[in-house]
């Protein structure tokens, strides 16, 4: 009777990674923090042939997807079961030890990729939608819709519960 088996599966900016690696995966570690912060991604390569120094050296800024493919988790004629952990943003690699390891991390990535987006917030008050749209940030991107046609001024921000909506 053959066991339980978990097969993890890496990419790197798209390429399966799995079958090159496999040999030399020595860790993984997810963690998933329930306080908003981003997600983090260990993996730990054995580099006993140096490849991680030349031709496999990491940039930051990769983008790393990980997953484990469970099989025969109940027994023989169970399905495979796959848990994705998303997708990663390489943030820094380091080397140690004799013989060499490599040890790569990363944060998961938000849907937009920008680790850099500036929170931009504005108050408006006796003005109509509108003229809410028309005052967007040319830097928003798609179209504004709004569900209703004529609409009166917003006196203030609790008056009205309208929804709008950016279509991208």
């Amino acid at each position: 009777m053959l066991s339980r088996e978990v097969e993890v599966v890496i990419t790197c900016n798209g390429q399966n990674m799995t079958d090159t690696v496999s040999g030399c995966l020595t860790g993984i570690s997810y963690s998933d923090p329930a306080d908003g912060e981003s997600d983090t991604l260990d993996v730990t390569f054995s580099d006993r042939e140096g490849k991680w120094l030349n031709e496999w050296f990491p940039k930051k800024e990769d983008i790393l997807t990980a997953e484990f493919r469970v099989h025969r988790l109940n027994g023989p004629d169970d399905a495979d079961w796959t848990i994705n952990f998303g997708e990663f943003i390489l943030d820094s690699f380091s080397f140690s030890g004799e013989p060499l390891e490599i040890k790569l991390s990363a944060v998961s990535s938000p849907v937009n990729r920008d680790f850099k987006a500036t929170k931009r917030t504005k108050t408006w008050e006796n003005v109509t939608l509108q003229e809410i749209a028309q005052d967007s940030p040319p830097q928003m991107p798609g179209t504004l819709r709004c569900r209703r046609y004529a609409e009166p001024a917003l006196r203030h921000p609790a008056e009205h519960h309208r929804r709008l909506y950016r279509h991208g």
